[in-house]
């Protein structure tokens, strides 16, 4: 095996994931050339049947795992190998490559970045020996914006291996030139995460910051500092730009997870303050929304719906006749909440949070369920990390829901699909709200399930989708019996169709 050839090989292909947020391109699975790239530096494709043999299973679809054992590794043939045999995997047989595509990049990037210090020549910097046992993270904000009292400057993270933590941070103070310090201490005790974190930082620490651009600092923009001591107290230094990121490896969210702090800096400026991590929604039917036939006890007609990203699954529940139905769907559930939390759902009536530790939550009530009527009523709680919980009760209408739930609602109606046909994910339900004066009420009816709809006018507020009404029918005017689909409240400039044209439902059935 040439070892400067695969040097120069996986140095190349570190080279694409300097930015803050890279992605395999959906060349690199297509693209022949590396597989031809693989054989001609005697890489064998085997399937990844010796490393498996060597290391685990896990190891070699998991990037998790691989971060456990990548240190380990010693051999840049077998690791060189098992990259050829993971491309050919993703693009041979695996069905779909982009469903993982996180996983997937975190794992590439770790196993190149053992590659290339596995076939580090003579010429190399010295590499730092051993295993991570401590570090000290300083994130300075940079930029010359104005800062007022409170300000954060500064922040910094002195970590044990033994689970010791110290935090310190720096804000300007009410005296100009002068700057307040707080400090706060406690010590870890799940220790899973915590192995992750010093297995990755010990890859880490033997990286070439300059080769890898992490020693550049830009212009105006605010910068961390790391040290990382070793068994022998020996010490390894990196800077670099907060804003610059770490590629796929998300070496700050490791370190928020490790240390059970969600508002840490770490590597980029500004933490997750708020860290959506469970949300929980009830419906409660209106009485005599089950008619009294069907109805078997006080729960029939109830609906709760869990978003759990600690347990990494989504489950709907549903009382009908004295049965419950139940369905649980498991995977990507603390991603697909990660992905909400940036838009910051389910808070934008709370305004900011008061500075509470975790878990120290106390329950914030948004609204209530003072009127009366025949719509049901939902009660959604929503869970944070590092702030306090927001509790929404009300009727279940699109004026007193949360300005989210109808987004929220959608794409949860994608990944449950017709598993779910109650009323919390059906959008009729979620987006009627109460008639406003000036405003008409349009009733669209079908004659048949699934048929055509037809419109038709009405002043009797109490009609709802759902509903069976008599309406005239043709030319002769005959009474039928429709179903009500969809129920509008339009003003008169906005109807669907001429008033004096459209014919008048005659009543409830």
């Amino acid at each position: 095996m040439d070892r400067k050839a695969v040097h120069d090989f996986a140095g190349q292909f570190l080279s694409v994931y300097r930015g803050s947020s890279p992605a395999l391109p959906i060349s690199f699975y297509l693209n022949e050339a590396f597989g031809e790239s693989c054989e001609r530096l005697g890489f064998v494709m085997d399937c990844g049947e010796a490393f498996i043999r060597a290391y685990s299973s896990r190891a070699f679809f998991k990037a998790k795992e691989l971060a456990l054992r990548i240190n380990s590794i010693h051999d840049a043939a077998l690791l060189g190998s098992a990259i050829f045999s993971k491309w050919r995997y993703l693009t041979r047989w695996c069905t779909d490559p982009s469903m993982q595509e996180e996983e997937e990049e975190r794992w590439f990037i770790l196993a190149f970045l053992r590659l290339e210090q596995l076939t580090a020549g003579p010429e190399a910097r010295p590499c730092f020996r051993g295993r991570v046992r401590k570090f000290c993270l300083t994130s300075s904000a940079g930029g010359f914006r104005a800062r007022t009292a409170g300000y954060k400057v500064r922040e910094r993270l002195t970590v044990h291996e033994d689970g010791r933590v110290r935090r310190t941070e720096i804000f300007e103070a009410e005296e100009r030139g002068a700057y307040r310090k707080k400090r706060t201490e406690w010590t870890v005790s799940t220790r899973h995460k915590w192995k992750l974190l010093f297995a990755v930082l010990t890859l880490f620490a033997r990286i070439d910051a300059e080769e890898r651009g992490w020693g550049v600092l830009g212009f105006d923009c605010g910068r961390w500092k790391i040290k990382l001591w070793n068994q022998n107290r020996e010490t390894v230094e990196h800077i670099g730009c907060l804003w610059a990121g770490l590629g796929a490896v998300d070496l700050s969210e490791l370190v928020r997870e490790a240390l059970g702090r969600s508002d840490l800096w770490a590597f980029e400026e500004r933490g997750r303050e708020w860290d959506l991590r469970r949300v929980e929604m009830v419906y409660c039917p209106a009485q005599g929304e089950v008619p009294a036939p069907f109805r078997r006890n006080a729960r029939d007609g109830m609906e709760r719906l869990t978003v759990d990203g600690e347990t990494d699954a989504m489950t709907y529940v549903r009382c009908a006749a004295g049965d419950k139905r139940t369905v649980t769907l498991r995977g990507g559930v603390k991603e697909w909440l990660r992905q909400w939390d940036v838009y910051a759902p389910f808070r934008k009536k709370n305004g900011t949070p008061p500075d509470t530790a975790p878990d120290a939550v106390q329950p914030v009530i948004l609204g209530n369920a003072s009127r009366a009527g025949r719509q049901g009523t939902y009660r959604l709680t929503a869970y944070y990390r590092g702030a306090p919980q927001s509790v929404w009760e009300g009727h279940f209408q699109a004026d007193e829901l949360p300005e989210d739930w109808e987004s929220f609602a959608e794409m949860l109606c994608e990944v449950f699909g017709r598993a779910v046909c109650g009323r919390l994910l059906d959008p009729v339900w979620y987006t009627w709200r109460p008639r406003r004066p000036g405003e008409s009420i349009y009733c669209h009816v079908s004659f048949e399930e699934g048929g055509k709809l037809y419109c038709y006018r009405t002043e009797d507020e109490s009609i709802r989708p759902g509903d069976r009404v008599l309406v005239p029918a043709g030319p002769e005017n005959e009474t039928k019996a429709v179903t009500v689909v969809r129920v509008e409240y339009v003003r008169p400039e906005d109807a669907p169709y001429p008033p004096a044209k459209t014919k008048i439902i005659l009543g409830k059935v």
